[in-house]
């Protein structure tokens, strides 16, 4: 077993070759099998893994969902207060005799347009929801504008200030709903932060930027006061929120990461200024 390639050297005759030949076979077989069973192990360690981020991903999600019921609320209150509105002028006019067909041919048409509204709405969040099994080309923009039209009216409600500097109108191929994911769950811990630390003059800017060699950048910005040095490195793993609420999960910027480096080729990253937090994602094209 311990010989070296001098003591080899030495061996005279054919068994003794034999011998050595059938050492070092057992030998290759051993590592064979070793490799095999390391093989193994790895593929299912591989496997756990997946199926961890799987189920954590459908946490996010669910949680996500309980968000978006709330920001529905906020974009159809409204419109039913102005319909509610409108239907009580009608039966007004009617109840004291005041029938003007162009009056109520206008006021029909209003209800109407809100329940439009409405069903775009619906529509929205519905796409919003969507699975994307491939790759779709879609200009960066048009996914920010899609993202923003479903939270700024919640923004708005809690006096949260938008800033909107998009500046690239190039088509990309990618997949937008997983996008729009990333950067809702930042847009809503930003809204979090500005609230819990009691922010004057809230804001919350957003911005796009064609890069170099297909990558592109969104950037997300806020006045809040920043992610302290300590738990920079931190924000990222799985479960661990800074959140004040009971309702913080840990898990939005865990996926967020995940979403931008394994499905969109990307990173993620934070730093901070002299006013907050800045996340920046970046996304390559195909």
């Amino acid at each position: 077993k311990n010989m070296d390639s001098f003591e080899i050297a030495k061996l005279e005759g054919k068994d003794e070759i034999a011998i050595i030949n059938k050492a070092i076979r057992n030998m290759l077989d051993r590592i064979k099998s070793h490799t095999k069973i390391l093989e193994q192990r790895v593929k299912e360690e591989v496997e756990k893994n997946r199926k961890k981020d799987r189920q954590i991903m459908q946490q996010q999600r669910l949680a996500q969902m309980g968000e978006m019921l709330s920001m529905i609320a906020h974009q159809w209150r409204q419109p039913l207060n102005a319909i509610s509105l409108t239907v009580n002028n009608l039966q007004f006019k009617l109840m004291m005799d005041d029938i003007d067909s162009e009056y109520f041919s206008k006021e029909i048409s209003l209800i109407d347009e809100y329940t439009q509204h409405l069903s775009k709405t619906i529509d929205d969040f519905r796409s919003f929801f969507k699975q994307n099994k491939e790759k779709e080309t879609i200009i960066l923009d048009d996914i920010i504008k899609d993202t923003i039209k479903i939270v700024q009216s919640s923004l708005e409600h809690k006096n949260i200030k938008m800033v909107i500097n998009l500046q690239c109108n190039e088509k990309i191929k990618t997949y937008p709903n997983e996008i729009k994911h990333v950067i809702l769950n930042l847009i809503k811990n930003a809204q979090d932060v500005l609230l819990e630390t009691n922010t004057k003059n809230p804001i919350i800017s957003i911005s796009s930027q064609c890069d170099e060699n297909d990558m592109y950048q969104i950037v997300i910005k806020d006045n809040g006061g920043g992610v302290p040095v300590d738990i920079q490195d931190k924000i990222f793993d799985p479960y661990f929120s800074t959140k004040q609420q009971k309702d913080g999960t840990g898990l939005g910027l865990y996926m967020s990461k995940i979403i931008v480096q394994e499905h969109c080729n990307g990173t993620l990253e934070v730093k901070n200024d002299d006013e907050g937090a800045i996340f920046t994602i970046k996304v390559k094209n195909g």
